[in-house]
């Protein structure tokens, strides 16, 4: 590629291309058998509990309730109306994908989550007006 062929002056032979991968150069097998110890130490501690979270949450006998952040905010703006504010004193109950996040905050307590339980009764189900009388 000749500058008078009108190519540029500069051959792709020349160019300087970075042949270095430095992935290429890291010993694999070392990091994942140290990765594996790691998990395997972390595995077998006991797991602990965050200390703050156990004073936002508790159990009642209808489920977790949680406390509401906020309720100590300085910012006047945040609780204009005593509406607001009262709202944000109450303790709500935890939402279902809320459980997850328990889990990980607090690890030593288990927590289970019952749905509600099925109602097998066929009268109620949309089946049923295709039938002429109640099952008894």
């Amino acid at each position: 590629c000749s500058p008078a062929a009108g190519g540029g002056g500069v051959s792709h032979r020349l160019q300087s291309v970075r042949h270095y991968n430095p992935r290429s150069h890291i010993n694999w097998i070392k990091w994942k058998a140290r990765w594996r110890a790691l998990q395997m130490r972390k595995k077998a501690r006991k797991p602990k509990n965050h200390s703050k979270a156990l004073l936002r949450f508790r159990l009642t006998r209808w489920g977790w309730m949680r406390l509401r952040s906020g309720k100590n905010s300085e910012d006047r703006s945040a609780r204009s109306s005593s509406r607001k504010y009262r709202k944000l004193r109450t303790p709500t109950f935890v939402a279902e994908h809320d459980l997850k996040r328990m889990r990980r905050i607090i690890p030593g307590m288990r927590l289970h989550s019952k749905e509600a339980p099925l109602d097998k009764n066929p009268n109620i189900r949309n089946v049923r007006r295709l039938f002429p009388a109640h099952f008894g």
